[in-house]
């Protein structure tokens, strides 16, 4: 859900999470690209897959 369908501001809304649990790394870095609403993929997806793959096999009996 995008933050301006709750009637925030999107170039506030990093700042106004900071602090919190949502602080990270990934925020400060990738913050300014979804304020932007630039989703272009960075990385390989064959990565994304090993992780997914990952969480599977942990609730595989």
């Amino acid at each position: 859900m995008r933050v301006e369908a709750g009637g925030a501001d999107r170039v506030k809304f990093p700042d106004a999470i900071r602090g919190g649990f949502a602080e990270s790394r990934i925020l400060e870095l990738h913050g300014a690209r979804m304020v932007q609403r630039n989703f272009v993929p960075g990385g390989p997806s064959r990565l994304q897959l090993k992780d997914l793959d990952a969480v599977m096999d942990l609730n595989s009996p």
